[in-house]
């Protein structure tokens, strides 16, 4: 629990859950919440952390605090694919603080020119070639199973 309190954590914010959620405890903040609005948590997360519904929890971002209520704890599925966060807040909470994006597509085959081009024209993207990770990873599956 400790290495998890001391490192950089994925803090997200958004105005509803992500559809691939589900709320299993407590409620989310009401659309336009302030900064008073809550935090959602993942629930394996809390129970690590010992953390209740109600609970306050103060972050660090960029050198500036903020603190507010744990108000719902959300169930996710992490071998979805889908991007998931520990803690999402209101977007008011964080609004005033530096902000880095985070998005998933999909690029047909023998478009790989694509990417190179993308990586060239915003350098300061991270791309993460996911096909080739998944055939990496069904390989040694399928040694594995033969």
């Amino acid at each position: 629990a400790k290495r998890l309190v001391d490192r950089e954590f994925n803090l997200s914010y958004m105005d509803r859950p992500p559809a691939h959620n589900t709320i299993t405890a407590g409620r989310w903040p009401a659309p336009g919440a302030g900064a008073g609005g809550g935090l959602s948590m993942e629930e394996g997360i809390v129970t690590t952390l010992g953390v209740k519904l109600g609970d306050r929890l103060t972050f660090e971002v960029a050198g500036a605090s903020f603190t507010a209520p744990v108000t719902s704890l959300r169930k996710l599925d992490w071998d979805s694919m889908q991007v998931n966060f520990f803690v999402i807040a209101p977007p008011a909470l964080l609004a005033d603080r530096p902000t880095s994006f985070i998005t998933a597509f999909n690029l047909p085959g023998g478009e790989a020119q694509a990417m190179t081009r993308l990586a060239n024209a915003f350098p300061n993207l991270t791309i993460v070639d996911m096909s080739a990770i998944l055939a990496q990873a069904l390989a040694w599956a399928n040694n594995i199973a033969s």
